[in-house]
């Protein structure tokens, strides 16, 4: 739907690129790798702290498997964002580089 020209106002200049303008980069094979490594790294790292992890949970009782879960989703979380900002900065793929 159009917007009406009033008097006084500036038009919205659509020549001049914009980041908005960027193609979406969310459904690509390297973001499903990030997400599949970021889940791998985040369950070694759970598994190897396991015994810490079970012995601070104790106090939550039948809590402390959900704490535990909320760990692991957490981790994978960090460890998939972490990833994928270190491959699109190793390999320079971001948004800004694809306007020019």
């Amino acid at each position: 739907m159009p917007t009406p020209h009033r008097a006084g106002t500036e038009e919205y200049d659509r020549s001049t690129r914009s980041i908005a303008d960027a193609p979406a980069g969310g459904d690509s094979l390297s973001t499903y790798l990030c997400c599949l490594l970021g889940g791998a790294t985040a369950v070694v790292a759970v598994l190897l702290a396991l015994p810490m992890l079970l012995e601070l949970a104790q106090p939550f009782g039948g809590l402390s498997t959900t704490v535990i879960a909320f760990v692991l989703m957490f981790a994978w979380l960090v460890a998939w964002a972490a990833i994928e900002f270190t491959w699109e900065h190793l390999t320079g793929t971001d948004a800004r580089r694809s306007l020019e």
